[in-house]
């Protein structure tokens, strides 16, 4: 995961918990100077995950949580028997894997009877909430 797709306010995991994100106050390049030379960069952000600000994270213990089924319905999507719809915002997947996790999606903005799809394939929790926010300057969360 990188930490330019972060945002206050996403729900991630971090240790196989899931985490909101309620700061993020800068971004830090750590290098690594490996034997013979070779040189690696691990990127970290300190952020405050469930209001704890004081620890630095490495953004590759960071993990999406995948998007399912539960966490549209916690956002307030509604299922209308084909798609997810909250307010003039359409969700939909081809299907979902075993783990209950969506495939092929496409999210799209209804204008009365027309729907307009956006190519935006979105996996994860994340990827929701920061497209959410980009089309309407509002949260989008389970509170």
């Amino acid at each position: 995961m990188k930490a330019n797709e972060l945002r206050i306010g996403n729900y991630v995991y971090y240790n196989g918990n899931h985490k909101h994100i309620s700061n993020v106050s800068s971004l830090q390049p750590k290098v690594y100077v490996e034997p013979y030379g070779a040189v690696c960069y691990s990127e970290s952000i300190k952020v405050g995950l469930n209001n704890r600000f004081d620890i630095v994270y490495d953004v590759e213990n960071i993990e999406p949580i995948p998007l399912t089924e539960e966490w549209l319905i916690k956002f307030g999507f509604k299922y209308n028997g084909w798609n997810y719809d909250l307010n003039q915002y359409v969700f939909h997947a081809q299907g979902k894997n075993e783990k209950g996790e969506f495939f092929n999606t496409e999210f799209g903005i209804k204008n009365n009877d027309i729907t307009f799809n956006m190519s935006y394939t979105i996996n994860s929790v994340h990827q929701l909430q920061n497209l959410y926010f980009t089309l309407t300057n509002q949260e989008l969360n389970n509170e």
